[in-house]
């Protein structure tokens, strides 16, 4: 690619905090507060999840300066431990977390945004069981898939209409609702809630409760994957590594006080609850009716543009992972063709399609997502230990010093201790044991089938 035409660092950072916002801050948050035993808890768990990205997004710096190369993790792992762990990573990814997280993101935002735009029709039945709401998960991704053939370019100008704007939005509405509720003496629940402790902490609700704020702040190295197509990539790609989970931790924790503000703890832990639609009311509560209705409904609309942005990102990030993996034959080759655009036009085909197919056949109940889960994180962290393969001299300034010896151990502690939580909680669930059965009987299949011994 003509260096011209390389990602520059702005859209770099655009394409890094388009791919960490999505679903999670808006629909997870209600189902982590409902694990939390007290507010400080809820805030406590977006901190460390935050400090568990941004441990690992240092320590994945130097892998960027010593060597960027499309394929991020897939070919770190690669480099450091050879081809077998590489192509572990790479089919996960490809076959089940990211086209999974597409298919959740995407119909999980139709289910609840367009679900309070158009009311019951979207789940109304369709076709052979499935209801309205598949088929317009499908038409969205379908369409993001389109954008995407048309080259980088035009996928960074539909991540800067659907990212930028509603964020920036969603910033003003939460900071007038804050000036609106000081003004006209509005209920303001904050001290109450950092009072409050409305359930006895238990140790099997830890799990759930990091592995939700874990996925949030997912995508901090996805920058890492678009390697060769990033301008001036060794000084570009550390410096979006630093900044880019630091401005997403503001967001969150931005959004996490705003809810702790404006709605009693109690309310904010049902699960069921609109969280949106209850601060509009909350928060324009000596407006109209009509007003608050209309709010509630451009409020759905910005935030469904938000998780279309994420997913977007997740489309042109994930494509690179298949591409690189079939450019090493670990995968059909197929998938290492470029089009006229430059970009890997049956890897992105690949992903849209096998995304579809997940919302159909799973139809929201995504299990296997944990169990990937499992697997990513271990290989993450092998990922990020991968660091010490790498030599650095003794002249580097500190920032390298600490990513180099630091900033590694502290990540791989904290992924450590939420993959300690989730197989205490998978150890009572027999539900993951069949899925962990099934994962190894592909994998088993697919090295005996597919695979050469000359390509391993």
């Amino acid at each position: 690619m003509e260096e011209s035409k390389k990602i520059s660092l702005k859209n770099l950072i655009l394409l890094m905090i388009g791919n960490m916002i999505g679903v999670g801050i808006f629909l997870y948050s209600s189902q982590i507060a409902s694990k939390s035993s007290s507010p400080n808890i809820f805030l406590l768990y977006w901190v460390f999840g935050a400090l568990t990205a941004i441990f690992g997004a240092i320590s994945a710096s130097i892998l960027a300066i010593n060597k960027p190369e499309t394929g991020g993790d897939y070919a770190y792992l690669r480099n450091a431990y050879g081809r077998k762990t590489a192509f572990i990573y790479g089919f996960l990814a490809m076959m089940v977390t990211f086209p999974g997280s597409i298919a959740i993101g995407v119909s999980l935002t139709v289910q609840y945004q367009l679900g309070s735009i158009f009311g019951d029709i979207i789940q109304n039945p369709f076709l052979l069981g499935l209801k309205n709401s598949d088929f317009i998960s499908a038409f969205i991704i379908l369409l993001l898939v389109s954008v995407n053939l048309f080259g980088i370019e035009k996928s960074i100008l539909v991540q800067k209409f659907v990212t930028i704007f509603p964020i920036f939005f969603l910033v003003i509405l939460f900071l007038s609702l804050f000036i609106n509720s000081l003004l006209n003496d509005t209920d303001f629940f904050l001290i109450d809630n950092f009072e409050s402790s409305t359930i006895p902490f238990q140790f099997s609700s830890i799990s759930t409760a990091l592995v939700a704020v874990y996925w949030t702040y997912t995508g901090w190295n996805a920058p890492l994957m678009l390697g060769d197509e990033v301008k001036e990539a060794k000084k570009n790609l550390p410096l979006v590594m630093i900044v880019g989970p630091f401005f997403v931790l503001l967001i969150y924790l931005f959004f996490s006080i705003s809810f702790l503000s404006f709605l009693p703890f109690k309310v904010l832990q049902n699960p069921e609850m609109d969280i949106f639609v209850k601060l509009v009311e909350l928060g324009l509560g000596n407006f109209s009716n009509d007003s608050i209705y209309l709010s509630s409904k451009i409020l759905s609309i910005v935030i469904f543009f938000i998780v279309i942005g994420n997913m977007n990102s997740t489309l042109i990030t994930g494509s690179r992972v298949l591409f690189a993996m079939s450019k090493d034959k670990l995968f059909f080759e197929k998938f290492s063709e470029l089009n006229n655009s430059s970009v890997p036009k049956n890897a992105i085909l690949f992903l849209g399609i096998f995304a579809i197919l997940q919302i159909l056949i799973f139809q929201n109940d995504f299990k296997i997502l944990n169990l990937s889960f499992l697997f990513l994180s271990i290989l993450s962290v092998m990922t990020i230990l991968s660091v010490y393969k790498i030599k650095i001299g003794t002249e580097k300034k500190i920032f390298y010093k600490i990513s180099y010896y630091l900033a590694p151990i502290l990540y791989s502690l904290c992924t450590g201790l939420i993959l300690f939580f989730v197989i205490y909680e998978m150890f009572f669930n027999e539900e993951y044991f069949i899925l962990i059965y099934s994962a190894f009987i592909i994998l088993f299949i697919y090295f005996t089938l597919f695979l050469k011994e000359k390509y391993l």
